[in-house]
């Protein structure tokens, strides 16, 4: 016999407004919509302009946007020479009419990512210099931005690793046009390589979501891949990486967190602004992963940034549980009405968030099934539990330089 008590309106009703509502409080919902890229029509190109739409040479300096000359600082690590010859080329083939140079920071002693540069040494923008080998007490990786920063012609400096590779000829340009009075930093979105497994582009571009709606609408908290463009005079004057010197990782990160400030971190979230990285290897990956554990302790606004990924994961659990529990219940105490909803609403959950997931994955031309968005959701929380969990056991010496 079919049964309309008061827990079947109460858990099924909870469980149908919960499907239809928490949708909308997820990162891809939230997400920043990139700029559409300009469209030109043949026809209306041939056609003679009327007074009203001539323009004059005093409206065409003002959309004329001046952009300084950059100094694109590319870290090179052991074992990287395969990936800086795949990527100098790419970055040395930019086009920027305001001019750029390339500074390359490799390790002193790696003959290969020597052979590499030596290849491209007559290109008069290209300026190489390495860590010594004697450097002691700091993250060499901190140390070879220093030196790379210290190095550089000017102001604007754009830091990327050699693992990653531009969308474009014109992705200098698209970071610059972000370089202007207003901005002291500028940050882009980056993603794996395509061939990487879905999950892990899944979980980066979720990442992404959250931290560049953070950058346009409050204070940025981090970076949101290998890329972060900002100013050599600001860096020098305040100390570099002075207070995260010793950790042995999260540069990027760090820069991000200690130079951002409110309206003043720009999104080049625009499709030639993109960048892709080489995919790491997965002990990698979860070092990146174990490494960010730590390196978050000494990042400023953390429970700030912290809250708003964890009501859309609340949110997320609440839902699923509340259908879970209305499918067992109902199964349980034969409330067919009962179960019969938690089944509705698991339903309406998974098509809901895959049109939203689809809507971000096409914006940002993922390659990814917008079907797998629900189950990686739920999956990207436990998969940031074990990470925990390994950080907690791990020996945190492994994070700094300074070994007793």
């Amino acid at each position: 016999m079919i049964q309309i008590d008061t827990l079947t309106m109460i858990l099924g009703g909870i469980a149908i407004l919960l499907a239809f509502l928490t949708p909308f409080l997820s990162s891809f919902w939230l997400i920043p919509t990139p700029p559409a890229e300009a469209e030109t029509d043949t026809e209306e190109e041939n056609e003679s302009p009327t007074i009203s739409e001539t323009v004059t040479p005093l409206d065409i300096k003002a959309e004329q946007k001046a952009t300084p000359p950059v100094s694109l600082l590319m870290i090179v690590q052991q074992k990287q020479a395969q990936a800086l010859a795949t990527h100098l080329p790419q970055f040395l083939s930019q086009t920027y009419a305001a001019g750029f140079e390339v500074i390359v920071v490799a390790e002193k002693g790696d003959s290969d990512s020597e052979d590499v540069i030596n290849r491209y040494s007559n290109d008069k923008r290209l300026y190489a210099t390495y860590v010594p080998d004697s450097s002691r007490y700091m993250s060499r990786r901190k140390l070879a931005i220093t030196l790379g920063v210290k190095a550089a012609h000017n102001e604007w400096i754009i830091l990327t690793d050699a693992t990653c590779e531009p969308s474009s000829d014109q992705w200098i340009q698209a970071i610059a046009s972000h370089c202007t009075e207003e901005h002291n930093l500028v940050v882009n979105y980056a993603n794996f390589e395509d061939t990487a497994p879905a999950f892990y582009r899944f979980s980066r571009l979720q990442r992404a979501s959250f931290t560049m709606r953070e950058a346009l609408h409050g204070t940025l908290y981090r970076s949101i891949g290998t890329s972060i463009a900002f100013r050599k005079s600001e860096f020098l004057e305040k100390d570099g990486f002075r207070g995260n010197l010793q950790d042995t990782r999260g540069e990027y990160d760090f820069l991000a967190n200690k130079f951002a400030q409110r309206g003043k971190t720009a999104v080049a979230n625009e499709a030639l602004a993109w960048m892709k990285e080489d995919m790491p290897s997965r002990h990698m990956l979860r070092s990146r992963s174990i490494y960010y554990m730590h390196t978050r302790k000494h990042l400023k606004r953390s429970f700030s940034h912290r809250l708003l990924p964890f009501c859309c994961e609340l949110a997320l659990h609440l839902t699923f549980l509340t259908c879970l529990a209305a499918i067992i219940i109902g199964i349980i105490t034969s409330r067919w009405i009962l179960l019969g909803a938690g089944v509705f609403s698991l339903l309406a959950t998974f098509i809901i968030r895959t049109i939203v997931g689809r809507k971000a994955i096409q914006a940002y031309s993922e390659d990814l099934h917008p079907w797998a968005t629900y189950p990686f959701e739920l999956f990207v929380v436990w998969h940031n539990a074990y990470h925990r969990l390994r950080y907690l056991h791990a020996n945190k010496a492994d994070f700094t330089s300074h070994k007793v």
